[in-house]
């Protein structure tokens, strides 16, 4: 899939398909994961975003998501993006990209 060269072009992306995997290089230098949604809007996510709903969603080129994984909102750097993945390709309930 098409990598992220801005934080809008990857909340564009995720938006478009509601959740993602994403894969990427963190501030210390190491490849990970995140399972991602930009949808503050499911209670669940609301709740857990807290006082960051506050906060400005995109400084820079970070973006601010929520992972799923990690159970909180995190910050993700567009240029640091390697890989989108539609979370419906990965569970292979959707035709993805």
């Amino acid at each position: 899939m098409h990598v992220a060269q801005t934080a809008i072009d990857l909340f564009n992306t995720i938006s478009e398909h509601g959740d993602a995997t994403i894969d990427y290089v963190n501030q210390a230098g190491k490849l990970r994961y995140a399972v991602v949604t930009v949808d503050f809007t499911t209670p669940y996510v609301f709740d857990k975003m807290g006082s960051k709903l506050h906060e400005d969603l995109i400084e820079g080129d970070r973006l601010m998501v929520f992972s799923w994984d990690a159970d909180k909102p995190i910050r993700i750097s567009a240029s640091q993006v390697k890989r989108i993945t539609p979370l419906s390709k990965v569970l292979n309930n959707g035709d993805g990209v």
